[in-house]
């Protein structure tokens, strides 16, 4: 197998290592708030130092995965410096972990700790540092959706986004930048909300492209249920020894990653004749299992913990803060509203001014009853 084919075949490891990665990102960012309220000691930086050796094991794993495809490239690719950058940035802990009780850091220390963690931060940010040679190998195909290429892809040659490195690696190097102006000035100072006011600005321009990213499979039509050959291909990747059951597939795709969340709608659950009389509902139900796996998609690509730094990071900066519930990784009832309203009413909502929405009543556009009548499109999600 080719270094492509093998890059793909790992979607789910890489995944699941960035995940990992951006989760601990998460806890860190989250604690300085609280560490900065107060004159920081030294030591109490141990436990951040500690969940840095752990962002940093997640990436090492994820240079491993990305080194064939990027290195067997003869063209240039910034990816490639991403190891070595993150490495400089790391190097700025190393005087905080040897000092001892009473001792502090010295001018010449504070100086190239200073600048070196904020040179890694802003380089990284940069999107040269986010792209990865494009091969036809790592691209989301099923026989119903066809392929779902990054965008833009200009095939064989081109470069496309590509988050998975990159982004623990950048999250990393802001964690230890944060850590180091808690160790030179005990805490983030309002000087420094402009500064972090643009990590914040870049880290939200990457959250908006992976966010893009993330598709639904296409729902079918009326005809294509009528004919039934239509609908009834599934996901096949040619890598796969076994696929899942060839028929009715739905739900969501992350482009770039190729990483999915799909199933097959049982069709014993709403029989063919009833699909015919009462399209609309049907339709909705998928509309809601494909939603389910669309947030599912949105949680394992990590995009709900980048949420959560997002949030602190624009605390610190002294910037309007975004709702700390990430509606788009819960769910609401208005919502669940707009979905079956949309596919139902073919209007926006259920509810108008005087007629509140109702649980009930979205219950009863679809003819069920919880738990099982919904399990169909949600599954387990």
């Amino acid at each position: 197998m080719s270094d492509a084919t093998d890059f793909e075949g790992a979607t789910a490891t890489i995944t699941e290592a960035a995940l990992k990665a951006v989760g601990v990102a998460a806890a860190i960012t989250g604690a300085v708030p609280v560490l900065g309220a107060a004159v920081v000691a030294l030591t109490a930086l141990a436990t951040l130092l500690h969940q840095t050796d752990e962002i940093q094991e997640k990436v090492k794993e994820l240079e491993r995965h990305f080194d064939a495809i990027l290195s067997a490239e003869a063209q240039v690719v910034q990816m490639r410096d991403v190891a070595n950058l993150v490495n400089a940035a790391r190097a700025q802990l190393d005087p905080i972990r040897a000092l001892s009780p009473g001792q502090s850091l010295s001018e010449s220390q504070r100086a190239i700790m200073d600048s070196k963690s904020d040179e890694v931060v802003r380089t990284l940010g940069d999107l040269a540092y986010w792209k990865r040679p494009f091969f036809s190998e790592v691209v989301y195909f099923d026989n119903w959706s066809g392929s779902l290429p990054p965008e833009p892809s200009l095939g064989p040659g081109s470069l496309v986004f590509e988050y998975r490195l990159t982004l623990p690696a950048y999250l990393e190097s802001i964690a230890i930048r944060l850590i180091v102006l808690l160790a030179l000035e005990g805490g983030i100072k309002a000087t420094r909300q402009g500064e972090i006011a643009q990590i914040a600005n870049q880290l939200e321009e990457k959250y908006k492209l992976v966010l893009a990213g993330i598709v639904t499979i296409r729902p079918p039509t009326f005809d294509d249920v009528l004919n039934g050959d239509t609908w009834r291909f599934g996901r096949e990747r040619s890598f796969q020894n076994v696929s899942p059951p060839a028929i009715d597939i739905y739900g969501a795709v992350e482009r770039y990653s190729t990483f999915a969340a799909v199933d097959n709608w049982d069709m014993n659950q709403v029989p063919d004749p009833r699909i015919l009389t009462d399209f609309a509902e049907f339709s909705a139900k998928l509309a809601l299992g494909s939603l389910a796996r669309w947030k599912k998609v949105y949680r394992a690509v990590g995009l709900a913990d980048v949420w959560r730094i997002l949030v602190h990071l624009k605390a610190l900066a002294g910037q309007p803060v975004p709702p700390s519930v990430d509606l788009r990784s819960a769910w609401s009832l208005r919502e669940v509203d707009h979905v079956l309203a949309t596919q139902i009413l073919n209007r926006p909502s259920t509810g108008s001014p005087n007629v509140p929405i109702s649980a009930r009543n979205l219950i009863r556009m679809v003819g069920s009853t919880p738990p099982s009548g919904l399990k169909v499109a949600f599954g387990s999600f």
